[in-house]
């Protein structure tokens, strides 16, 4: 992809334009990169880069087609799927993330993944603000509302079935797996789990004991 092909939409600053400052710029935008760091980077370097305002139009620029790439390999792996005859017992691994680390990010993603081979088969965005802003509520709810929206489309209108599930603990997930799909297995990630675990025991170590009468008497 050669942003210096469009030198009407994209105008730069420096003359003549190079190769490596436009992949360099791509680099930092497909890293997820805020545009304060690509230029504190570049201008510690003393490398000529783009501006703020060209930052956007370039990702307004690009948008279009990135999503167009994504839909079409969610589209390949969901035929790999039907090939193999896995659309009605199919196991799925489940998560979100935000651009900043935490349930306070202005930006939310998630991706459901085919087990079997890792690839993508569904994805979904919030934003709070900016162009497409579509979301009102809480950061920490957003991960359950893209649940629900992949969800909707992968059984829904795809018709699969999803037999197991591999979850964050997320007890938002949760419900909403149950709701679209009630006979699902959940199982929750093994780094999640681990994270919790001490915390778990703990929990079970100060629950008093209670054993039922015939219990007892066995």
């Amino acid at each position: 992809m050669s942003i210096s092909s469009c030198d009407e939409i994209i105008p730069t600053r420096t003359k003549p334009k190079t190769y490596l400052t436009n992949y360099i710029l791509l680099a930092f935008i497909v890293c997820g990169e805020y545009y304060k760091d690509y230029d504190h980077v570049m201008g510690t370097l003393g490398i000529s880069h783009f501006s703020e305002k060209q930052w956007i139009r370039v990702i307004e620029w690009i948008a279009p087609e990135v999503e167009k790439i994504a839909n079409w390999s969610v589209d390949q792996a969901r035929k790999i799927i039907r090939a193999r005859g896995d659309e009605k017992k199919l196991e799925v691994m489940f998560d979100g993330f935000y651009l900043t680390r935490g349930h306070y990010s202005n930006n939310a993603s998630a991706t459901m993944h085919d087990a079997k081979t890792g690839n993508i088969i569904g994805y979904a965005h919030r934003t709070k603000r900016g162009q497409g802003a579509n979301w009102e509520g809480t950061s920490g709810g957003a991960e359950g509302n893209m649940l629900d929206e992949i969800l909707a489309d992968l059984i829904g209108k795809e018709k699969m079935t999803i037999t197991k599930a591999v979850l964050d603990k997320d007890a938002a997930c949760h419900e909403v797996l149950l709701s679209r799909s009630p006979e699902t297995d959940i199982v929750y990630c093994g780094n999640h789990t681990a994270k919790t675990f001490h915390a778990d025991l703990e929990k079970v170590k100060k629950t008093p004991c209670q054993v039922s009468k015939e219990s007892s008497e066995l």
